[in-house]
C-alpha cells in the first residue's frame, strides 16, 4: 500500500500548522506591543465596540475610574447598572458615543470628575469612531486627558485680562481727565 500521498498531506498539514502558529505568535506580539503602548500612555484610553461593549481599558483609566477596573467584555449598560454611583457619567458617555457614531467624526467634550477632598478634576474626552473598509463602524476609541491645570491657567488668564481691561479703562479716563484739565490753561497761555 503506497502511503506517499498521505505522508505528503501530513507534511503539508504540519507546515500549515507551523505557519498558523507563527502567524498567531506574530499577532500576539503585535497585540502585546499595542497594549503596552496604550497602557503606558498618560491618557485614559478605552476601546468600545459598536454595541457599547468594552473591549479594552488601559491602566491609567482603571486607576482613575474605580468602576472601570474589571470591565473587559461588559457592556456600558451593565457597568452603569452595577455601579449606580457612576450611572449618570456612564449614561452621558453613552449619549456622547451615540452622537459620535451618528456624526461619524471625532467628538470632543469636557467632563468634570469628583476627586478626593471635595475637589474636582477636569477631563478632556475624545471619541473617535473607527470604521472598516466597507464603512461599517467597528470600534469607538475613547480617550481622556486631565486638563485641570490648564483650566486653572485659563481662569487665571481670564482674571488677569479682566484686571488689565479695568486698568486700561482707568488709564484712558486719567489721560482724558489730564488732557481736559491741561487744555484750558494752555489755551489761556496761548491767548496771552
Amino acid at each position: 500500500l503506497d502511503i506517499t500521498p498521505i505522508k505528503s498531506l501530513q507534511r503539508n498539514l504540519e507546515n500549515a500548522l507551523l505557519e498558523r502558529n507563527e502567524f498567531i505568535q506574530q499577532i500576539d506580539s503585535v497585540k502585546q506591543f499595542y497594549e503596552s503602548v496604550l497602557n503606558h500612555t498618560p491618557s485614559e484610553i478605552a476601546v468600545i465596540d459598536a454595541n457599547a461593549k468594552v473591549l479594552f481599558v488601559n491602566n491609567h483609566w482603571r486607576e482613575n475610574e474605580s468602576a472601570w477596573s474589571k470591565l473587559n467584555g461588559q457592556s456600558l449598560l451593565q457597568i452603569a447598572q452595577n455601579n449606580l454611583s457612576e450611572f449618570d457619567s456612564i449614561r452621558n458617555l453613552i449619549y456622547k458615543l451615540n452622537t459620535a457614531m451618528a456624526q461619524n467624526s471625532l467628538l470632543q467634550f469636557e467632563e468634570e470628575r469628583a476627586s478626593g477632598g471635595g475637589s474636582s478634576t477636569s477631563i478632556l474626552r475624545n471619541i473617535l469612531p473607527y470604521s472598516n473598509e466597507a464603512g461599517l463602524l467597528e470600534y469607538l476609541v475613547v480617550s481622556g486627558t486631565e486638563i485641570t491645570e490648564l483650566k486653572q491657567i485659563q481662569i487665571d488668564l481670564e482674571s488677569k485680562n479682566e484686571e488689565l481691561n479695568k486698568i486700561n479703562s482707568e488709564l484712558d479716563k486719567f489721560v482724558y481727565s489730564v488732557s481736559h484739565d491741561l487744555r484750558s490753561p494752555l489755551l489761556s497761555i496761548k491767548g496771552i
